[in-house]
């Protein structure tokens, strides 16, 4: 992976986070699949690894028993508002130490 695909990849997970009516576990699951490819061993520094770690157990920490939807899906419809907002601060939280 390229230096600053990272990057670009949180950035514009908090793009959909900030730029999108709809509701936030439905602006949480598309953040979530745009970060879904990174791996921690993508950023220099290892605490930006580990938060992304962090963010990405979050977000797949339920799993759809039907198979019908993904488990980000899944997961982020599970949470409550509080949960989903804490989530979202922490992909705000990894774009503020990448930048």
């Amino acid at each position: 992976m390229y230096a600053d695909d990272g990057r670009s990849r949180v950035f514009n997970a908090v793009e959909a986070l900030a730029a999108s009516a709809e509701p936030i576990h439905r602006r949480l699951q598309t953040a979530g699949v745009t970060l879904l490819p990174l791996q921690a061993q993508d950023f220099a520094n290892p605490r930006d690894g580990e938060l992304l770690e962090e963010i990405l157990r979050a977000l797949t920490g339920v799993a759809d028993p039907t198979g019908e939807h993904g488990d980000i899906a899944f997961t982020t419809f599970s949470m409550s508002d509080e949960e989903a907002a804490r989530v979202a601060a922490l992909i705000v939280e990894l774009l503020r130490r990448l930048t």
